[in-house]
């Protein structure tokens, strides 16, 4: 095949002139291919993580209607979902979604999973004054009353929300261990500073009852 260039006037393939000029159309092709491809790439990952952020969104508020109709095993299976590797989730969204299955799982009694979920909570910074209740009476139903106790007492000496409901909280974790002297010590200790004093009042008629102290425990009431 003979082309003119017309620089040179030589016919022949071989031209210098023809052979810079079909290396530029390549490297032109070239460079355009690749920068058309990394655009591509970009606009893909941009759709992805729009796609991706508005199905786990979806997929979030249909967990929190569950969940608020107390479907708690419906709820975990979707906050799971969201949980898995399919998604990408910022620290905050790991926080929130370790809570609400921490409390799927609270509801349902499966305190050792909430304990572990509550922790995760925590450690992805997530802070409501509900969160150390919850756990330390997850901490109580698991058997492990010392941590329970550890975290009550901490609370109650803080100034945070619901310290003042702490002396109750300790004496129900002991009416369940069907220890009524020690549950009897701490309702009448909230009794006497008026700490949350109806809560306080009705726990120490049970407290009483499993003394078989039973009317005093009938005036309590």
């Amino acid at each position: 095949v003979n082309i003119a260039c017309r620089s040179c006037k030589v016919t022949q393939i071989s031209c210098d002139c023809v052979q810079r000029y079909f290396l530029g159309c390549h490297f032109v092709f070239n460079f355009f291919y690749y920068y058309i491809r990394k655009l591509r790439d970009v606009v893909s990952k941009i759709f992805h993580s729009v796609a991706q952020f508005l199905s786990k969104s979806s997929l979030f508020e249909v967990g929190m209607e569950m969940f608020h109709q107390r479907y708690f095993g419906d709820a975990l299976e979707v906050f799971a979902q969201i949980d898995g590797d399919d998604f990408s989730k910022t620290p905050e969204e790991q926080g929130v979604l370790s809570f609400y299955k921490g409390r799927c799982y609270d509801f349902m009694d499966w305190n050792p999973n909430a304990v572990n979920c509550y922790e995760n909570a925590e450690k992805f910074g997530f802070n409501i004054p509900e969160l150390p209740i919850f756990l330390a009476r997850c901490y109580a139903k698991t058997g492990n009353t010392t941590k329970a106790l550890e975290m009550f007492t901490s609370l109650m000496d803080s100034d945070q929300k619901y310290s003042d409901h702490m002396r109750v909280e300790i004496g129900r974790m002991y009416i369940k261990l069907n220890d009524g002297k020690t549950a009897l010590k701490w309702f009448n200790e909230a009794i006497d500073r008026r700490e949350s004093y109806a809560n306080a009042l009705g726990g120490a008629a049970i407290a009483h009852t499993l003394l078989r102290h039973f009317d005093k425990g009938e005036e309590m009431y």
